[in-house]
């Protein structure tokens, strides 16, 4: 099978799922800036162990956000929020890096007597020659409160030659004018230190997405689970009990290559050596780095993380 065929087979079961697990309403707004998402809220399965907000769900849930908007047409004009299926039809986009900062208020939204409904609003946040990044705030629909904001930044990639490809003139004339702040995000590599904690993981068959390579959210997963196993093993400073009792904050992600199922990945993590809330994380598969994150957590109040514990 050719792989464009391949990769269009995917995008269409990637968006079934999504089409699937919420109804959506969309919305643009009338110089075609942002794109509004309405979402219900959180469901049990966005609850990890602990009983909190679990932060890749989150992660998850702001990228399928991103594909309903980019590839569900207006009812009454058949173009998509940015034309962006148009704009991806003759490319493939890559993501190089992201960041996300999650507010308290977000991990809170389970002590409510009902879960509020959720708004996500998506805006162009950078256009370059061959590289844009998209922000997405997520917002509690009752009151307005922004619970996270999430940029993506993306590479657009030639179908065939998998080589980076400019972004085409015609979209760039029409689209650069509703950039909100037009700045790149770069993630600077981590240097790694020589204490590390040491960890590894086998990728299973269900962290494979449709393109046949380990899906992002995982990493995140990952990176979690190596911490909580270094908290059993009193490595940090800071944390004890289960590292999901800790609310992230901050995380800082970039994209270096590929895994795929069976792969056996060696993660490094480590704490700040000025902030004990500040840890970082290395993921190699065959000796060679492909994700590296810094993931900062809100500092507890005292008793708060056991207390929210279920």
């Amino acid at each position: 099978m050719p792989a464009h065929a391949a990769l269009s087979m995917a995008y269409s079961r990637e968006q079934k799922q999504v089409d699937r697990l919420v109804q959506l309403k969309i919305s643009v707004n009338e110089d075609g800036s942002k794109a509004t998402v309405s979402l219900p809220g959180y469901s049990l399965d966005d609850i990890d162990r602990t009983g909190n907000v679990s932060v890749s769900r989150i992660q998850r849930l702001l990228s399928a956000v991103r594909i309903a908007a980019y590839h569900t047409p207006n009812l009454i004009t058949g173009v998509s929020f940015l034309e962006y299926d148009t704009l991806t039809s003759d490319c493939l986009t890559f993501m190089a890096s992201t960041k996300t900062e999650v507010s308290r208020d977000l991990y809170t939204l389970v002590n409510l007597p009902e879960l509020p409904a959720l708004q996500a609003e998506i805006q162009l946040g950078y256009v370059g020659t061959s590289s844009l990044n998209s922000i997405a705030l997520l917002r509690n629909k009752a009151n307005g409160h922004v619970l996270a904001q999430n940029v993506n930044q993306v590479v657009t990639v030639d179908k065939v030659k998998r080589k980076p490809t400019p972004i085409p003139d015609w979209w760039k004339t029409k689209y650069v004018p509703v950039v909100s702040g037009n700045q790149r995000l770069i993630v600077a590599p981590l240097q790694i230190p020589d204490k590390v904690y040491d960890y590894q993981i086998h990728v299973a068959w269900s962290d494979i997405d449709g393109y046949g390579h380990t899906n992002y959210v995982c990493y995140i997963r990952y990176c979690l689970d190596s911490a909580m196993d270094a908290v059993k093993k009193n490595y940090f400073s800071k944390f004890e009990d289960d590292i999901l009792l800790y609310h992230v904050k901050d995380m800082q992600i970039s994209y270096r290559g590929e895994s795929a199922a069976g792969d056996v990945l060696s993660l490094k993590a480590w704490e700040d050596e000025s902030n004990p809330y500040h840890l970082y994380f290395d993921i190699a598969s065959k000796g060679k780095t492909i994700f590296q994150c810094g993931m900062l957590f809100h500092e507890p109040h005292a008793g708060l993380a056991r207390a929210t514990k279920l």
